[in-house]
């Protein structure tokens, strides 16, 4: 509508959860969805997004779908290490990630280091198959975040 210059009824709404919160949030509105939830859109399913009603959809290729991979620590295809943080609220336990190493550390690992290929196909699948699905409805949004310069401002503060 405001891109044909009508008033909308609202403000467009899109609302990011992370995964523990959105298993609450299904189990409370009675949605069963067998997929885990990625709070930046690979591999999700969509369906609390469109339960809620949310006027748009995050998808996201690369690193963005590196989160929450694991509850122990592990190394990523950028060679990043991550721990996963434990927490507890007063209404349940969940964990967030933190980077914990990077590949560059040592001045001499950049003649060695290779980045992972950003032109393989299996990274597209997701955001290609969302896109099909649900184009006609929704306004498709991509997620950037933790680019690898952020990452390094992280381990240096």
């Amino acid at each position: 509508m405001a891109f044909s210059h009508e008033t909308p009824d609202r403000c467009p709404m899109q609302i990011g959860f992370t995964p523990e919160f959105a298993v609450r949030l299904r189990a409370s509105m009675g949605l069963a969805d067998p997929k885990a939830h990625n709070p930046h859109g690979g591999g999700n399913s969509y369906q609390l997004e469109r339960a809620l009603g949310q006027d748009m959809l995050i998808t996201s290729v690369g690193w963005a779908n590196g989160y929450y991979q694991s509850n122990e620590p592990y190394v990523d295809q950028w060679g990043v290490g991550w721990n996963a943080c434990k927490y507890t609220t007063p209404f349940g336990k969940g964990h967030y990630s933190e980077i914990t190493s990077h590949p560059l550390a040592d001045d001499n690992a950049i003649s060695l280091y290779r980045p992972p290929d950003p032109n393989r196909p299996e990274l597209y699948r997701e955001a290609e198959q969302m896109i099909r699905n649900f184009k006609q409805e929704y306004f498709i949004v991509g997620a950037t975040v933790t680019t690898m310069q952020a990452a390094g401002s992280a381990l240096q503060t």
